[in-house]
């Protein structure tokens, strides 16, 4: 410079190389202001990666473009600028990645990035997603910068890693058909999220879903009826879903509301249990019925008693699949009507029906035990609901029926109706007359129509006398003390006598009584006689013809034993019947 200036000035030229002098200068605040300037127009029009070479008014464009048509485009952006005179492009361009694929994989320690990335600014901001969506996990970017990014890139690599977030391991990949999920979440509701998600074009176009499907914890068919209505939750094995929907759909026609999911990993009988469920959920007015791993649970209530049976029986018999019976909290209905049936047929006795509790079955089967000798078929059940008092009405009943052959008795509710077999029909009104004084109060009794039983084989006088003697072989008729009435404790060996005397209808009847030797022979005589017609006026009324009975009395004139004692007294007082005339069969 110093040998220029020396030549220009020895030329005269002083004046030139004060004015070179000055123009030189000035370069230096021109080039800081085109680079100003150029800078700003490049931001302005998104062109951050173009970098600025600067000399006086020559710029130079060099940087990584993303795009072909970008480095033209940066450089005529920079000639644009005021006071630039030569711009020279030294850009160069971003390779093609062809197919565009990035992936994020999510392992046990890391979280990390391969593939193409179109920008710095991309990278920055995948990595703050990264970090959001693992915080626990460094975030390791092994992507390149490329171009070919599509359109949506930004979005849909966002949300790829937010889905990442939601898995224990797996991968998000970015191609040409779209994101495809690889991977294992942590539970099955973190598992139905995405999924939801996926569905609903969260995560933008979806190549291909490759995510594990949990089993759930617990596996569970919740189901519950109300109204006729069925609501299904829960979660059933894929092979059993279309037939468990159309056993739903018919056994519950006022409709069915299902949210089930299919889900792998059912419990061994699962399958076999629920459509189990949804018959015994068909049999209650209200309830529910929940299987999982402990087995199947059971709540509600059944329609009726004969259902609640029904459904009992089942249980007992075992649930399909071998899958056991976890609780069984159904209600237990109340017997509509209450009822109990009481038989005695050839000395054997059937009880059926309902009891309120264990010590009314063992009361009924003590009053039925006398008259059963070849025992008591009990096939009763212990159910709440009986009426007040409702077993000892029965027992009373019963008593009542001590003077009827092949005695029946029902109780419904509050209301009595008995059977049997009668000799006469006098006889079965004498019974029902008494009957109706030992019904419970708060109880009623239907009238009483018992049968005439046939007329017994017609035998010889001399045995319808021996079988009128038998029936006092072992008890005799009794009368109060000193007087001709009749004790209530013997009218069932009347009636008997009534039925022994109905196998000699053509023959007389004389009955005879008798009496010890206390007291005065004549006040004897008289009481005897007065007590043999006791007898026969309760044969007559029993529905012996009046005309084949006769009563006389012998006081004490004839003894069977000595009136020294009073077991021969005993014996002495008594009543004998004499059978007259008659023909032999």
């Amino acid at each position: 410079m110093s040998g220029l200036l020396k030549g220009l000035a020895a030329a005269g030229g002083t004046a030139l190389v004060l004015t070179g002098l000055a123009a030189i200068t000035a370069f230096g605040p021109i080039a800081a202001d085109v680079r100003t300037s150029a800078a700003a127009r490049l931001k302005a029009e998104g062109r951050d990666w173009a970098r600025l070479a600067v000399d006086g008014r020559d710029v130079t464009v060099t940087g990584v473009a993303p795009e072909p048509a970008d480095p033209q485009l940066a450089a005529e952006a920079v000639d644009r600028v005021f006071g630039v005179r030569i711009v020279a492009d030294r850009a160069t361009v971003l390779p093609l990645a062809d197919p565009w694929v990035w992936t994020a994989t999510l392992a046990s320690s890391t979280l990390t990035a391969t593939g193409a990335v179109p920008s710095e600014a991309m990278r920055t901001a995948l990595a703050a997603a990264a970090r959001k969506a693992a915080p626990d996990r460094p975030f390791d970017d092994r992507a390149t910068l490329a171009r070919g990014a599509p359109r949506d890139f930004a979005d849909s690599a966002t949300r790829a890693l937010a889905a990442l977030g939601e898995l224990v391991e797996g991968s998000a990949e970015i191609g040409p058909a779209g994101l495809t999920l690889t991977g294992r979440l942590a539970d099955w509701p973190s598992w139905r999220r995405i999924e939801t998600s996926l569905k609903a074009g969260d995560f933008g176009k979806i190549a291909a879903d490759r995510l594990e499907v949990p089993v759930p914890v617990p596996y569970e068919l919740r189901l519950a009826v109300a109204d006729g209505r069925l609501t299904a939750t829960g979660f059933l094995p894929a092979a059993v879903v279309a037939a468990f929907d159309a056993a739903a759909k018919a056994g519950f026609p006022a409709g069915v509301a299902s949210t089930i999911d299919v889900a792998p990993g059912a419990p061994a009988g699962h399958a076999d249990a629920a459509g189990f469920a949804l018959e015994i959920l068909g049999g209650l007015n209200e309830g529910r019925a929940t299987l999982g791993p402990a087995g199947l649970a059971l709540a509600g209530r059944p329609k009726d008693r004969a259902t609640w049976r029904r459904i009992e029986n089942r249980l007992a018999a075992g649930i399909p699949g071998g899958v056991a019976l976890a609780r069984d909290d159904l209600e237990v209905p109340v017997p509509a009507p209450y009822r109990l049936t009481l038989t005695l047929v050839d000395g054997r006795a059937d009880l059926d029906g309902f009891l309120p509790d264990a010590a009314a079955r063992a009361t009924l089967a003590a009053a039925l035990a006398p008259r059963s000798p070849r025992g008591v078929a009990d096939r009763t059940e212990i159910a709440a609901g009986a009426p007040p008092g409702f077993a000892d009405a029965a027992v009373a009943a019963w008593a009542g029926l001590a003077r009827v052959a092949d005695p029946g008795l029902d109780l419904v509710d509050r209301t009595l109706t008995v059977r049997g077999g009668v000799p006469t029909a006098p006889l079965g009104a004498d019974i029902a007359a008494a009957l109706k004084t030992r019904v419970a109060a708060g109880y009623t009794l239907a009238e009483p129509a018992f049968r005439v039983l046939p007329p017994p084989p017609q035998v010889a006088p001399p045995v319808c006398e021996a079988g009128l003697a038998a029936v006092q072989a072992g008890d005799k008729i009794r009368f109060e003390v000193g007087s001709a009435t009749l004790a209530p404790d013997g009218l069932r060996i009347l009636d008997a006598l009534v039925a022994a005397a109905l196998r000699c209808l053509d023959a007389r009847i004389v009955v005879e009584g008798h009496t010890d030797s206390d007291g005065d022979p004549d006040a004897n005589r008289a009481l005897s006689e007065a007590r043999a017609a006791a007898v026969v006026e309760r044969l007559v009324a029993a529905g012996l013809a009046a005309e084949r009975l006769s009563a006389i009395g012998y006081g004490e004139t004839r003894p069977v034993a000595s009136n020294d004692d009073e077991a021969g007294k005993q014996q002495n007082r008594r009543i004998e019947f004499r059978v007259e005339g008659g023909t032999a069969p």
